[in-house]
C-alpha cells in the first residue's frame, strides 16, 4: 500500500478494501471549516486495510485483556487462553474515554469502509475533539497534511501503549513504521566504516523540475526519478577513514559514500512529496 503526501494524501491498498468494489464511492467528509487536509489524510488511510487492521486489533487486544482480568478477578484462575476476536468492536464510553482518538478513527473509517452509498456524509468532529485532548489545538490552522498525518499516527501510538501497558510481549509496530539500513564506505579503501538501523514512518521526496526546460513547458520529475535520486549514494567529503589512517600512520581524511537501503518495509509506505525548492 502506498499513501503520498501533497497537499493531501492518496492511498490504494494491496488489492480492494473489505468494502471495496470497482464503481462503488466512498462517502464524504464533511468540511468543519479548514479541515480539508485532515479529511484527506482520513479518506487515503481508509484505502489501506493494515491501517484499519491495526486499529482494529488495538482495540481487540484491548478487550481480550479486558476479559481475561475480570475472568481471573472473578474465577480466580491462574490462566485464562486469549478470547476469540469478535467480528465487530464495541466501543463502551470507558474506552471513549480512555482512548478517544482511537475510538473516533474506528468509527470513522468503518463507515468509510463499509458503506454502500456515495451520497452519504460524515465528519470528524469527534477526531478533532480528540486532537485537541492531545494537545494539537493549533493544527486547524495550518493546513499541513503530513502534520495532520503524523499527529494521528502519535497520538494513536500514544493511546494504544496506554490501553496495552500490561501486555508487554504485543507488539504495536504501526503499519507505517519501517526500518533503513545506513552505511558508510570509504571511496580510498572500501572499509564500512558503520552501519546502523533507523526507523521511519515516511519518506519525503522533492518535486523539482527537469533541466534543461522552458518556463512555458514545465516538466517534472516521476516518482520513480523522485526515489532513485532519493537511495543513490551521497558522498560526504573530508571524513577521517581509521582504515587509511591505520595503514598510513596519519590522520586520513577520505570521502565516504553513505547509502541508505530500506532493512523492513512496512506494509504502507508513506510518501511526502515537497513541491517548493530554495534557490540561493
Amino acid at each position: 500500500a502506498v499513501v503520498s503526501t501533497q497537499s493531501g494524501h492518496y492511498g490504494r491498498g494491496g488489492g480492494e478494501t473489505k468494502s471495496w468494489k470497482k464503481g462503488r464511492l466512498r462517502p464524504s467528509l464533511e468540511n468543519l471549516g479548514n479541515t480539508c487536509f485532515l479529511n484527506c489524510v482520513t479518506q487515503a488511510l481508509s484505502s489501506v486495510d493494515s491501517f484499519y487492521d491495526w486499529i482494529q486489533e488495538i482495540l481487540l487486544a484491548q478487550h481480550r485483556e479486558s476479559e481475561v482480568q475480570h475472568v481471573q478477578h472473578v474465577q480466580d484462575v491462574q490462566h485464562v487462553e486469549s478470547v476469540p476476536p469478535r467480528s465487530e468492536v464495541e466501543i463502551s464510553e470507558e474506552l471513549r474515554k480512555s482512548a478517544p482518538m482511537i475510538s473516533a478513527l474506528y468509527e470513522v473509517l468503518t463507515t468509510l469502509q463499509l458503506s454502500t452509498d456515495g451520497s452519504q456524509s460524515t465528519s470528524l468532529g469527534k477526531v478533532h475533539r480528540a486532537m485537541t485532548e492531545h494537545g494539537w489545538d493549533t493544527l486547524f490552522t495550518q493546513e499541513d497534511a503530513y502534520e495532520a498525518f503524523q499527529v494521528l499516527i502519535t497520538s494513536i501510538e500514544r493511546e494504544a501503549h496506554m490501553l496495552l501497558e500490561s501486555d508487554t510481549n504485543r507488539q504495536l509496530t504501526a503499519p507505517v513504521q519501517g526500518k533503513f539500513l545506513i552505511s558508510l564506505e570509504c571511496t580510498e579503501c572500501h572499509t564500512e566504516s558503520s552501519k546502523k538501523i533507523e526507523p521511519f514512518d515516511n519518506i519525503t521526496l522533492h518535486l523539482s523540475r527537469k533541466q534543461n526546460i522552458s518556463l512555458m513547458n514545465l516538466s517534472f520529475n516521476s516518482l520513480c526519478d523522485m526515489l532513485h535520486t532519493y537511495f543513490s549514494p551521497e558522498t560526504l567529503s573530508d571524513v577521517e577513514c581509521e582504515a587509511c589512517s591505520e595503514k598510513l600512520a596519519i590522520t586520513t581524511a577520505c570521502d565516504f559514500k553513505k547509502q541508505v537501503k530500506i532493512a523492513k518495509a512496512p506494509k504502507c509506505l508513506c510518501i511526502q512529496i515537497n513541491r517548493t525548492e530554495y534557490e540561493n
